[in-house]
């Protein structure tokens, strides 16, 4: 399951969701989707740490370092989802009775490359707290429906206040190419097209302000789902 989705609905940070789950216990992946072009690391020694190698890494969801996955939970803390540098357990068979495990860090940039948790992880997580700095909007446990990031949670509620003047109603598209139009400076919107890991085509929705390093991004599909809870609760938003 893709971190930011699992945080999405709970309506909590993508930080405090993977914090909570390397607390528990429980791991954090990199997941490496299908690509056109192998992707590869450099073999890390901790007694040789300047002589790596190379080594391809093939698609899939792979482990990260435990000293990894607290770099994770520190940038994704200041909304930095790039995953540069970070290391992860490869494991190779080297016969049907031995495999091997390599630490290998990532040294290309790769925005196609998410973090995953697993299911059976996340059924172990806690039931999802109020977001911070969202104590004025909706009720506690009302929290979960909105989206996790404050700043598009407020972009969204403008685009959806626009919409209305001009048009009378809330259509979902309408306020999707709102979002764009509602921007405060510095902020930006982008609508790009990804891929999930069948490689099937999938629109995500690219949303930063100017002290995120990375953008907060949503499946399209996230977007439309969440906001009919929006319309649902739009009186609420206004008191």
């Amino acid at each position: 399951m893709i971190l930011e989705n699992v945080a999405d609905e709970r309506g909590e940070s993508a930080a405090k969701v993977a914090r909570t789950l390397v607390r528990l216990g429980c791991d954090l992946y990199l997941r490496f989707g299908p690509s056109r072009e192998p992707r590869t690391g450099v073999n890390f020694f901790p007694e040789h740490p300047t002589g790596g190698m190379e080594h391809n890494i093939g698609p899939g969801d792979h482990p990260l370092t435990k000293y990894s996955q607290e770099v994770v939970i520190k940038r994704l803390g200041r909304g930095d989802f790039t995953t540069l540098g970070l290391f992860v357990w490869i494991y190779t068979k080297v016969d049907s009775s031995i495999t091997v495990p390599y630490q290998i860090e990532l040294t290309k940039k790769d925005e196609s490359i998410c973090v995953v948790v697993a299911p059976d992880d996340v059924a172990k997580l806690p039931p999802p707290s109020q977001i911070e700095g969202m104590s004025g909007i909706g009720k506690p446990n009302e929290r979960k429906f909105f989206f996790s990031d404050k700043f598009f949670h407020e972009l969204v509620i403008r685009s959806i206040t626009a919409v209305i003047s001009d048009t009378k109603n809330t259509n979902w598209l309408d306020v999707k190419r709102g979002l764009k139009n509602q921007c405060n400076e510095g902020e930006s919107i982008q609508f790009v097209t990804g891929y999930n890991e069948e490689g099937d085509s999938v629109q995500y929705i690219h949303f930063k302000a100017p002290e995120y390093f990375e953008p907060y991004k949503i499946r399209e599909s996230y977007f439309k789902k969440t906001l009919s809870e929006y319309r649902k609760r739009l009186k609420q938003f206004k008191k």
